[in-house]
């Protein structure tokens, strides 16, 4: 069975986005393993100044080997965070300074973060994928607004949004011609 706790926070670095879905699994059974009370923060960073990072913060309710990994949006792996790291049970941090695993500064995207937890027993894992369905939504009133080159839209429920735009010139003749008809 799954317990799941949601709140929603976002962590900006410099137009960087670190998406925290915080839908919290905690797997339930007489003497289960849990990944409680995660949050990132701050809300504002600038990865190009030195020293600033982003802090991934949860709770274990027994000692576990913890790994974090940050994926991008396409649920590839950016930076492996921490690499089943021993951790007694209690509050614990991670700091992310925006790179990626190869030491470059990660692009403008929205990132989010999964964190596994193990010891003798039980595992527990916190997944926003996983535990908010996956499920699609269809955006209504979509409109761009060619004078500023901005695209509006309404959405059903709260949702991660990912655009994505680009030339395909077959592509935009055809439409071109579509308008005209």
């Amino acid at each position: 069975m799954i317990e799941i706790e949601k709140i929603n926070t976002k962590c900006w670095f410099s137009g960087i986005a670190l998406l925290a879905l915080l839908l919290m699994p905690q797997q339930l059974s007489a003497e289960t393993l849990k990944i409680d009370q995660v949050m990132a923060f701050p809300t504002e960073l600038n990865i190009s100044s030195a020293g600033q990072y982003a802090s991934i913060k949860y709770t274990l309710s027994d000692d576990a080997q913890t790994r974090i990994i940050i994926y991008g949006p396409q649920q590839e792996q950016i930076k492996l965070l921490q690499d089943w790291t021993s951790r007694p049970a209690g509050v614990h941090s991670a700091r992310w300074d925006g790179k990626d695993n190869s030491g470059t500064i990660a692009g403008d995207e929205a990132y989010f973060f999964t964190i596994e937890a193990k010891n003798q027993d039980n595992t527990a894992v916190y997944d926003p994928i996983i535990t908010s369905g996956g499920t699609r939504v269809t955006p209504q009133n979509v409109a761009l607004a060619r004078s500023d080159n901005k695209i509006s839209y309404t959405l059903p429920r709260t949702s991660r949004v990912l655009v994505r735009a680009g030339m395909d010139t077959q592509g935009v003749r055809d439409m071109a011609a579509d308008e005209k008809r």
